[in-house]
């Protein structure tokens, strides 16, 4: 199982990598149990994906300019923060980076953000316990909404967590009209979709992107394509 989440990570991430046009990258979810290795399978693929990365640059930034520092990485990682924020967000990724944020504003943090990600030729940025963001508090809604800003940037999302389908991200909060449950962090008016069924069958896999893809209500807003879910199943034996 571990080598086909690692295969499609890295298919996903080359695919963004390589792609020139404009608009949004498709990102990668990795949904499963708590230790079962997703971050360190995700990160292994990544890290083969960055080895070649530069390899293929001469351990360069193409984009440098003559005269600059070389600033180079092709991969950032970082954890949510525990009870996060947008600031708070912002500060974990600039510390990735070794940026001074001292006495930014939140509009200076998301443009030093952006700066960064782009100086540095970064192409993938994964944010490891996603699920940390409950959407019960109004600043979990807020860290959503710079995630999705940060889609604007020129690079391939990889967001891991443990029960993501569950956890109402895919909802954007709104109540799960099948379980009766949902975030209280701001007044939304729940939404009700016909829930595709996945024929007999099909893997595991094809189940989970079938179901958070097309049988989740509020997944609309985040344009299905956008974002696939790997499923890490404990009973594989990875």
């Amino acid at each position: 199982m571990s080598e086909r989440v690692a295969h499609a990570v890295l298919a996903r991430v080359e695919d963004g990598a390589l792609s020139h046009k404009a608009g949004t990258r498709g990102g990668i979810m990795v949904n499963g149990d708590g230790a079962q290795g997703k971050t360190e399978t995700a990160c292994e693929a990544l890290a083969c994906f960055q080895e070649e990365w530069l390899a293929l640059n001469n351990y360069a930034n193409p984009d440098a300019m003559p005269g600059t520092r070389d600033l180079v990485a092709p991969v950032a990682y970082v954890r949510c923060p525990v009870k996060a924020t947008p600031i708070s967000t912002c500060q974990r990724i600039l510390d990735f980076y070794g940026e001074d944020y001292k006495g930014m504003r939140l509009e200076d943090l998301v443009r030093t953000v952006k700066t960064a990600v782009v100086e540095h030729a970064t192409k993938e940025l994964v944010v490891d316990d996603i699920t940390r963001l409950k959407l019960h508090r109004e600043a979990d809604h807020d860290v959503l909404d710079l995630i999705r800003e940060m889609m604007s940037m020129p690079v391939t999302l990889i967001l891991v967590g443990v029960g993501i389908p569950t956890s109402g991200l895919l909802r954007e909060g709104r109540r799960d009209p099948k379980r009766g449950s949902g975030s209280t962090g701001r007044s939304r008016t729940a939404a009700s979709a016909p829930t595709t069924t996945p024929p007999a069958g099909t893997n595991a896999a094809s189940r989970s992107s079938t179901s958070t893809r097309s049988g989740t209500p509020g997944l609309r807003r985040w344009r299905p394509g956008w974002f696939i879910s790997v499923v890490w199943k404990a009973s594989c034996g990875c």
